[in-house]
């Protein structure tokens, strides 16, 4: 008895610890990437779940990228992913808030933003 106890604990521990991480993310907003190769722009979006209201954060020009890097960093919130950083030659630098745990992917989002037509990143860089 004892052990089902202990097991139906764990299981109940564990829909608890899901269903709170589901409605924390739900206020959190997510960051969407738009950026047009023949308008020369890039616009970062923050983008409530719940009440879907988007607010432009930053926008730059394509032709002000200096440099597109992924980096892998070990101790980030996602437990190890890698981010995307946006170099402009003003010497500003972008972090895309979302990472991916691919360093292929990270490489795929960095070749897109710049040689893609209309580009679109939306909320989940983790997903392709």
């Amino acid at each position: 008895m004892k052990e089902f106890y202990h097991k139906y604990s764990l299981i109940i521990a564990l829909c608890v610890t899901l269903l709170l991480g589901f409605i924390m993310r739900l206020f959190i907003p997510l960051q969407d990437v738009e950026c047009s190769k023949s308008k020369n722009t890039c616009f970062i979006y923050s983008r409530n779940i719940i009440s879907g209201e988007t607010e432009l954060i930053n926008e730059f020009k394509l032709s002000d990228i200096r440099e597109l890097k992924s980096n892998y960093e070990k101790d980030s919130p996602h437990s190890g992913s890698y981010k995307i950083y946006v170099y402009l030659y003003n010497g500003e630098t972008i972090e895309l808030e979302s990472g991916t745990n691919k360093g292929k992917r990270a490489q795929e989002i960095c070749r897109n933003m710049l040689n893609t037509d209309n580009f679109i990143l939306k909320g989940n860089f983790w997903i392709p």
